[in-house]
């Protein structure tokens, strides 16, 4: 009798605690979590592949996203200061350099991230926005898009792995 009493209270036990061990130890997995976002992002030119920009990705304190050019990879024949002249907000005629481009960027899941604003400098328009994290990290799904996601088109961004930048 003792040790059926002894193996139904470990089997109890054992019932009552795995449970409880996992939701522990997911809860301080997700709390301990680091954030895949923010950082340094290399952007590349949709035509040539060449590396165009490093953009600087980082949350606010509202918990949103926003996104600045911190450093631009032009050919010899081209301003190195480039001036937002095709921009219709506060933004035109400001230096790209230091631009915030990516606002109001929201995470949805873990690694989704939406209902952002993009700005491409070069022709002053501005896109809806939606970003997924992918390759453990290492690149964004960058999709810019018009209404629905379905006219756009998507960039994919490189973490980048060089020393930090800052405008």
């Amino acid at each position: 009798m003792e040790k059926q009493i002894t193996s139904l209270t470990i089997a109890a036990i054992c019932r009552l605690v795995l449970p409880m061990t996992l939701l522990i130890s997911q809860a301080a997995g997700a709390a301990g979590a680091v954030d895949p976002l923010p950082g340094i992002w290399e952007q590349f030119d949709d035509k040539t592949g060449k590396l165009q920009a490093l953009v600087r990705i980082v949350q606010t304190p509202a918990g949103e996203y926003e996104g600045f050019i911190d450093q631009l990879f032009v050919e010899e024949d081209e301003d190195p200061n480039p001036r937002c002249e095709l921009c219709s907000d506060e933004r035109k005629n400001q230096p790209v350099v230091g631009m915030r481009i990516i606002e109001g960027l929201k995470r949805e899941a873990p690694t989704v991230f939406s209902s952002g604003r993009i700005l491409d400098p070069d022709s002053g328009d501005s896109y809806r926005l939606n970003i997924t994290v992918i390759n453990a990290g290492n690149r964004l799904e960058v999709r810019g898009f018009i209404g629905i996601s379905l006219f756009g088109r998507t960039q994919i961004w490189r973490k980048h792995a060089g020393p930090a930048t800052h405008f």
